[in-house]
């Protein structure tokens, strides 16, 4: 019997693994980090002028709407994250921790919560504890799906460490799945330009 916190993240994971396992079997490329071994490839999937990059969502923090086409001109990191999923938090501290390499005006770092169930004042608690100091949106149900439409369904999983990368001209790169440490979004930071 599983005990503590039920069956819930059990089926998530089945659930990631199920669909990478389709992704492998289907002949899409998959990266995964393994010590040692040489750097993943740059990125996997792009789309050029998504739709979703138009989509109002809403800042926690100001209440503001925020359309991510608007930060056009910049490197920008769009993670898709949850309150209740530690390798999110994980990858949060390695975005820090590139942004505070980087230093640059030209690299902007948003996290999206992308789970529907999730009340805005969970979101708003988890900004405030964890001292973030960029911007957190709230996904709406057309982002949501346009961003399935764009890079699968595994964009759509918090524990994947989903993140998509644009690039100032609009551009859109869904990076591997996994943590990117923060050598690695410093490296993709720079071979857009930043």
């Amino acid at each position: 019997m599983i005990r503590g916190r039920g069956l819930a993240p059990w089926i998530a994971a089945v659930g990631v693994l199920a669909i990478a396992g389709c992704a492998a079997a289907s002949g899409r490329p998959t990266a995964t980090a393994v010590a040692g071994s040489p750097a993943p490839p740059p990125l996997l999937t792009a789309t050029s002028g998504p739709p979703w990059l138009a989509e109002p969502l809403v800042d926690v923090r100001t209440g503001a709407q925020v359309r991510l086409g608007d930060l056009a001109g910049h490197v920008v990191f769009v993670e898709g994250m949850a309150t209740w999923c530690p390798p999110c938090l994980e990858q949060q501290h390695e975005a820090a921790s590139a942004l505070a390499q980087l230093q640059s005006e030209a690299v902007v770092y948003v996290s999206v919560d992308i789970d529907p169930r999730e009340p805005v004042a969970t979101l708003r608690d988890y900004v405030d504890r964890n001292h973030f100091g960029w911007r957190f949106l709230v996904a709406t149900p057309a982002f949501l799906r346009e961003l399935a439409e764009a890079f699968g369904a595994t964009i759509l999983s918090p524990p994947a460490t989903p993140i998509v990368v644009v690039d100032a001209t609009g551009n859109a790169m869904l990076t591997e799945v996994g943590i990117k440490r923060a050598s690695r979004l410093v490296q993709l930071a720079h071979a857009l330009g930043a």
